[in-house]
C-alpha cells in the first residue's frame, strides 16, 4: 500500500512556516509540570486517530518532550510547549471533522519532522532512547543496578510482573515496536534472572529498578516518568546476555551508533524490523581493526543481505552528519533529475522522472536556475528547491520533454518525507562518500527487495542503485529522495563483472570505486576457488550471508570466514490482518515461534530393509554408488507412498523393485557382501508393495479439531490422489504442493508426512507455516529428524549461550547426517554426482570451447543445461500471480520453476518462438550466418596463427579491444552471443584481422542488427502470448498458441542448481542421471 506518511512539498513547507510564527508568539517561561507534560503526550498517544501510521514516532515524541526535563533552554522548552500546541490544534480539527484519519497521519507526523529538526540544532543529539536521560541520571541508574545487584534478590513482584503499574503503563503504548521490544527483553531478563546463568544478578537488578518507584526519574509522572526504567532495561540486557562474540559486536554497534534504527517497512500496517536488527548490526561491526571476513549463516537469509547494506548505508549517514555542506553544485552540460510526476501507459500508473541538462545560474535572480529539455534549445527555469534535492545522471538517460517540466513545476505536490533531517541532518543528501556498499546477488534477489518501501520510497529511491549488466554496461536508480548525491550500492549478478568491481578494474573511469563493503548473497559462486581466494585477499570489509544447510559454507570456511550463526529475534509480532503482504513482511512472518511436533509412525517391513541397507557397508564404496541409488531411490517411493496405490503406481514400483532386486542378485555374485539384502529385498517385494501412510495420515488428521486450518503437504506426483483420500467437507483441510509452501498464510496445522529432503526438512523446522508443524515420522526418519536438529542447537549454541561454555556431548559433523539420508533420499547425492560427471567428463580440455552455464536439477533426475547469458520463460517462486516471464538464465533460483518446450533440440526459447515461422526461421537463419562471420574471422585467426585463447586475447588488445579472456571465449563458443559490446567499433577491427575491407563488416553489422531485431519481436511475441496467465503450483504442462502454432511446455521446479562450464553441444537438453552415466561411460 502506497501511503504518504507526511505533507506534501508545498504543505510541508507551510507547516514549517506556522510553525516558526507560533514558536515566535509563545512565552519565555520553562515547563515546570513534567507530570502535565506527559499527561499531554499520553492523550496523544491515545486519541482515536493516532494509530499505525504514528505509532512508530512513539519514541520520537517520548525524547522530544524529555529535552525540557534534560535541559533549562527557553529555546528547547518553548519548541516541546509548540510542539504539545500544534498537535492540540491538530486535533481538535480532527474533532470537529474538518480532516480525516489519512491528512490526522500526516500533519502530525510533520509536527513531530518539524519539532525534531528544530530541537537537534538546540541539542545537538538525535531522537533515542539514551537521549531521554543526561549522563549523570544515566550514571545514577546504573550505580543502582549494581546496588540491586549486589544487594537486594529479585522482588516477589518479578513473577506477577504484568500486573505491576510500569508494565501496564507501557502496555498500553506497545503498538510501538519501540515498547514492544522493552516488554520482550524485560521478561528476557526474568528468565535469566530466576536461571543458573552467571548474569541472573545483573539482571535481577534491572528488574528490581523497573519495580522501584523510587528511582531516577518519578514512575508516578507517567510515561515520562519511565524514560529511566526503559534505559535500565536496555543496559541490563546489554550487560545479562552472553558473552560472546555476536553479542559484543552488536554492543559495539549500540555503542558506537545509540540512534541507529531501522524504519519500518510499508504495509497495510507498517512492518517493524526490530527483529531483524541485531543480525544486521552484528553483521558489519568490528571489534578489530582488521578487514572483516565474515560468513552469516541462517536458516533462511531471505532479505538480509539487503538489510545489511541499508543498515551500513545508514551508518554513513549517521557518521556524516556533523558535515556542514549546503550548496549542490552542477556543471554545465550535466543531466540532473530533479523529481517525479504521475505517468500513464496501456492504462498503468506510474512514476516518471524529469531529467534535464544543468546550463547555469541565473546571475540576476540567485534562487532560479537555467536548464534544457528534449524539446529545444530553449532554456527553462527551474528553483533552488528543485536543484537543491537534484541528483546527477552520469548513465546518460534521455531528457524529459518541455511539458514534463511544466507539469512538475505547475503540481508542485512532491512527495516529501524528512528521514534526513530527523535522523542525520538537513544537508546529508548532498554529502559524497567516495567508498560504495557493493551487492553481489541474483537480480530478482536484489530487485524484489530494493523496491521495498520505507515512509512511501523505495529502499533503491533512498540509496541510489548503479548495476552493471554482464557486458559492464551500467544503469542508475536516482531519485531526488536520495540520502546520497550518487548511488551508494553498487551491484552486479555477473560474477565476471564483480570480480573486476573488486579488483578495481573499470571500463569506465567516471564510475570507478572503492567498496566500503563487499556483501554476497549467491551460494553458486561459493564454490569457485578463485571467487573465494580474491574475497579473501580483497582489502575490504566482506560479509557473505547464506542458508546454513549450503555444503559451500564449509569452503568459504576454508578459506578463513569468520562463520556468525544468527536467527531473527521475536521482540515485536508481526500484524497478520494485512491484504497485501511484502516479500520482508512474509519473510518476518515465517520467523515467528511456532510448535513442532512428531508421530512416529507404526514399524513395517520398509524399517527393517532401511536397517539392513544402512548395515550392508559396501554400499560405502564410491564404485558402487549408482545401485545403492537405485536401491535408494525405489525405497524412497515405498516411504513417500502417502495414498493407496492406483493400479498403474503398484505395477511400476513392483517393476522397480523386481529390476533392482535381480540386479542386486547379479552383483552378489562379485560382492558377497550383497547376498543378505539381495536376498531379505527378492522376498519382501510384496510386503514393500503394500506399505502407504494413508492410515497414518488419516489418525493425525482425526485427531486436528475439524474446524481448525489444516493444510497437509504433498509432491505433485501423488496431489491429485491425496485430495480424492483425505479432502471431506466437513473439516478445514486443504492439500498443498511443496512448491506452494511459501504462499501458505494462516493455517492453524501444518502435517509433514514424510521426511521430504534436506532443505524443506531445515525449513519447515526453522520457518512458521503454520502455528503447529506435525511431522509423521519411521524410525529412520526421526533419527535423521533429530541429528539435524541437534546440529541446528549446536550451530546456534553461540547465539543463546557464552562462547566459553562447551557442550558436554560430541558434536554431529554435516557428513553424519548427510551419509544418513543418502539412504533415505538419494536426490542430492544424484545432482551432486551429475555435476561431477558434468564438470569432469563433458567439460572441454580445451579451455576456449567452454561456455559458461548453469546446470538445473528438475527433480526426478533429470538436469538441464543452459548458458548463463541466455533467456527463458520462468515463474518467480515469489510471484503471487505466478504468471511466467522472460527472463535471463543467471536470475533463475532454486524454488522457481522454469518453462521449456517439449522438443527442445538446441536454442533459447526466443529461437523455438521463431521457428513457428517457417519462411522467417529460414530468413532468420540466413541473416544469423553472415551476423556470425565476425566469430569465424576470431576462430580462423585463432587456428592458423595457432594460438591459445590468452595469445588471442593479447592480438585483440593490440587492435585496441580490450576484454576479459572469459569475454572472449564466450564470443568464441556461444552461438546466442549476437555480437560483442559496441559492436559499431569492435566488428570493424575484429574484421581487420584478415585485412577485410569496411563493406564486409558492414555487410555483418547490418545482419547483426537484423537478428536483434527478430529476437525483439520474438520476446514481443512471447510476452504477448503468456500475459495474465497464471500457472497452478499444481501444474506441470502449459500450451501456448504462438503464430497459430501451438505449442506444448514442460513446467519444472528447480530443486537444485550450480555453475559449470560446457561446450554448445551439451547446452539445451534435457537428460536423466541415467543418460549422464552413458556419457560418462
Amino acid at each position: 500500500m502506497d501511503h504518504n506518511w507526511f505533507l506534501n512539498k508545498r504543505e510541508y513547507k507551510h507547516a514549517y512556516n506556522v510553525w516558526n510564527s507560533s514558536f515566535q508568539k509563545l512565552s519565555n517561561d520553562l515547563i515546570q509540570d513534567i507530570e502535565k507534560l506527559s499527561q499531554d503526550i499520553e492523550y496523544i498517544f491515545g486519541y482515536k486517530y493516532f494509530d499505525k501510521y504514528n505509532s512508530p514516532f512513539i519514541e520520537d515524541v517520548i525524547w522530544i518532550a524529555s529535552q525540557v526535563r534534560i535541559y533549562k533552554d527557553i529555546a528547547i522548552h518553548k519548541s516541546v510547549k509548540n510542539f504539545i500546541n500544534e498537535t492540540a490544534k491538530v486535533i481538535s480539527d480532527a474533532d470537529s471533522e474538518k480532516l480525516d484519519k489519512i491528512l490526522f497521519h500526516q500533519k502530525v507526523n510533520t509536527i513531530i519532522a518539524i519539532t525534531i529538526e528544530k530541537l537537534k540544532k538546540l541539542n545537538n543529539n538525535s531522537p533515542s532512547l539514551i537521549n531521554c536521560v543526561s549522563s549523570e541520571e544515566l550514571k545514577s541508574i546504573k550505580d543502582k543496578i549494581a546496588y540491586f545487584s549486589q544487594n537486594v534478590p529479585l522482588s516477589d513482584k518479578a513473577l506477577l510482573i504484568d500486573e505491576s503499574y510500569q508494565m501496564k503503563l507501557l502496555s498500553k503504548y506497545n503498538k510501538s515496536p519501540n515498547i514492544k521490544e522493552i516488554e520482550s527483553k524485560i521478561n528476557i531478563l526474568i528468565d535469566i534472572s530466576i536461571s543458573d546463568s552467571e548474569n541472573a544478578n545483573i539482571a535481577s537488578g534491572a528488574i528490581n529498578y523497573l519495580l522501584d518507584t523510587n528511582d531516577v526519574i518519578d514512575d508516578k509522572v507517567g510515561i515520562l516518568g519511565l524514560v529511566d526504567d526503559m534505559v535500565a532495561i536496555e543496559y541490563g540486557i546489554k550487560k545479562a546476555l552472553p558473552n560472546n562474540r555476536y553479542h559484543r559486536l552488536i554492543a559495539k554497534h549500540n555503542k558506537k551508533y545509540p540512534t541507529f534504527d531501522l524504519p519500518p517497512i510499508d504495509s497495510d500496517i507498517p512492518v517493524s524490523l526490530i527483529n531483524l536488527e541485531n543480525i544486521v548490526k552484528a553483521s558489519y561491526s568490528k571489534l578489530e581493526e582488521s578487514y572483516i571476513k565474515r560468513l552469516i549463516v541462517m536458516p533462511n537469509t531471505g532479505p538480509v543481505h539487503i538489510l545489511c547494506a541499508v543498515g551500513k548505508g545508514i551508518c554513513n549517514r549517521i557518521d556524516c552528519a556533523q558535515i556542514n555542506q549546503t550548496d549542490t553544485h552542477f556543471n554545465k552540460g550535466e543531466k540532473i533529475v530533479i523529481g517525479e510526476i504521475d505517468g500513464k501507459l496501456y492504462n498503468n500508473k506510474f512514476k516518471k522522472k524529469v531529467i534535464v541538462e544543468f546550463d547555469e545560474q541565473c546571475k540576476r535572480a540567485p534562487n532560479l536556475f537555467y536548464v534544457k529539455t528534449s524539446s529545444s534549445n530553449e532554456r527553462e527555469t527551474i528553483s533552488l528547491d528543485l536543484i537543491k534535492d537534484a541528483k546527477l545522471c552520469i548513465d546518460n538517460p534521455k531528457l524529459s520533454s518541455k511539458n514534463d517540466l511544466k507539469k512538475l513545476k505547475r503540481e508542485d505536490k512532491a512527495k516529501y518525507i524528512p528521514w534526513g533531517s530527523m535522523e542525520f541532518n538537513a544537508n546529508v543528501r548532498n554529502i559524497n562518500t567516495e567508498k560504495k556498499i557493493f551487492i553481489f546477488c541474483k537480480k530478482n534477489n536484489l530487485d524484489k527487495y530494493l523496491n521495498e518501501k520505507f515512509f512511501g520510497v523505495s529502499l533503491k529511491s533512498w540509496f541510489g542503485l548503479r548495476y552493471f549488466n554482464n557486458k559492464f554496461d551500467f544503469k542508475d536508480h536516482n531519485s531526488t529522495q536520495s540520502l546520497f548525491p550518487e548511488p551508494m550500492f553498487y551491484s552486479s549478478s555477473n560474477k565476471d563483472i564483480a570480480m573486476e568491481m573488486i579488483r578495481h578494474r573499470w571500463e569506465n573511469d567516471s564510475v570507478a570505486r572503492l567498496p566500503d563493503l563487499i556483501i554476497v548473497n549467491e551460494p553458486t559462486w561459493l564454490n569457485d576457488h578463485n571467487f573465494l581466494n580474491l574475497l579473501k585477499k580483497c582489502q575490504s570489509d566482506v560479509i557473505i550471508t547464506n542458508d546454513f544447510f549450503h555444503k559451500s559454507n564449509k569452503v568459504v570456511k576454508e578459506y578463513g570466514f569468520e562463520e556468525i550463526a544468527a536467527k531473527p529475534d521475536s521482540f515485536v509480532s508481526i500484524d497478520t490482518k494485512s491484504f497485501q503482504q511484502g516479500l520482508i513482511e512474509k519473510y518476518l512472518l515465517k520467523s515467528e515461534p511456532f510448535n513442532i511436533q512428531t508421530n512416529l509412525i507404526e514399524k513395517s517391513i520398509l524399517d527393517d530393509a532401511l536397517s539392513l541397507f544402512r548395515r550392508t557397508k559396501i554400499f560405502r564404496k564410491q564404485e558402487i554408488f549408482y545401485i545403492k541409488t537405485n536401491v535408494s531411490r525405489v525405497l524412497q517411493s515405498v516411504r513417500s507412498r502417502i495414498t493407496p496405490h492406483s493400479e498403474n503406481s503398484l505395477h511400476k514400483l513392483r517393476s522397480d523393485l523386481t529390476n533392482v532386486a535381480a540386479e542386486l542378485t547379479f552383483l552378489a555374485n562379485i560382492h558377497r557382501e550383497l547376498s543378505d539384502f539381495s536376498k531379505f529385498l527378492t522376498e519382501n517385494i510384496k510386503n514393500l508393495t503394500a506399505i502407504d501412510r494413508s492410515k497414518e495420515i488419516t489418525k493425525c488428521i482425526k485427531k486436528i479439531k475439524s474446524c481448525e486450518k489444516t493444510a497437509l503437504i504433498v509432491k505433485p506426483a501423488q496431489f491429485e490422489e491425496a485430495k480424492k483420500e483425505f479432502l471431506d467437507e466437513n473439516r478445514n483441510l486443504k492439500v498443498v504442493l511443496t512448491s506452494n509452501l511459501e504462499s501458505l498464510n494462516d493455517f492453524k496445522n501444518l502435517i509433514v508426512p514424510y521426511f521430504l529432503g534436506s532443505e524443506y526438512s531445515t525449513k519447515l523446522r526453522n520457518f512458521k507455516y503454520a502455528d503447529n508443524h506435525i511431522f509423521l515420522l519411521s524410525k529412520s526418519e526421526e533419527k535423521i529428524h533429530e541429528m539435524m536438529l541437534r546440529i541446528e542447537k549446536e550451530k546456534y549454541e553461540n547465539y543463546f549461550s557464552d562462547n566459553r561454555q562447551k557442550s558436554k556431548s560430541n558434536p554431529i559433523s554435516s557428513y553424519s547426517v548427510e551419509e544418513e539420508i543418502s539412504y533415505v533420499d538419494p536426490s542430492m547425492n544424484i545432482f551432486q554426482q551429475s555435476v561431477n560427471i558434468v564438470s569432469s567428463n563433458l567439460t572441454s580440455r580445451h579451455d576456449y570451447e567452454n561456455i559458461d552455464s548453469i546446470i538445473f536439477s528438475l527433480g526426478d533426475e533429470k538436469t538441464l543445461i543452459l548458458p548463463s547469458g541466455g533467456s527463458n520463460l520462468f515463474i518467480d517462486k515469489d510471484n503471487d500471480l505466478q504468471s511466467p516471464e522472460v527472463s535471463k538464465v543467471h536470475m533463475i533460483n532454486v524454488g522457481d520453476r522454469i518453462i521449456i518446450p517439449e522438443s527442445f533440440s538446441g536454442g533459447d526459447i526466443l529461437e523455438a518462438v521463431l521457428k513457428s515461422n517457417v519462411e522467417k526461421y529460414a530468413e532468420y537463419k540466413k541473416t544469423l550466418n553472415n551476423a556470425s562471420v565476425w566469430r569465424e574471422i576470431l576462430k580462423t585467426f585463432k587456428s592458423n596463427n595457432n594460438l591459445s585463447i590468452e595469445d588471442l586475447n593479447n592480438e585483440l588488445k593490440k587492435k585496441g579491444i580490450n576484454r576479459d579472456i572469459a569475454t572472449v571465449r564466450n564470443w568464441l563458443n556461444n552461438p546466442s552471443t549476437i555480437a560483442p559490446k559496441n559492436r559499431e567499433d569492435v566488428i570493424p577491427l575484429i574484421f581487420s584481422l584478415n585485412d577485410s575491407n569496411a563493406s564486409n563488416s558492414e555487410s555483418c553489422l547490418s545482419a547483426c542488427s537484423k537478428i536483434y531485431i527478430a529476437r525483439n519481436e520474438a520476446n514481443k511475441i512471447l510476452n504477448k502470448s503468456i500475459e495474465d496467465r497464471s500457472i497452478k503450483h499444481s501444474q506441470n504442462k502449459l500450451k501456448v498458441l504462438i503464430n497459430e502454432v501451438e505449442f506444448n511446455f514442460n513446467v519444472y521446479e528447480i530443486k537444485s542448481l550450480a555453475d559449470v562450464s560446457v561446450p554448445f553441444k551439451y547446452l539445451y537438453h534435457l537428460r536423466s542421471y541415467a543418460d549422464l552415466q552413458e556419457i560418462n561411460t
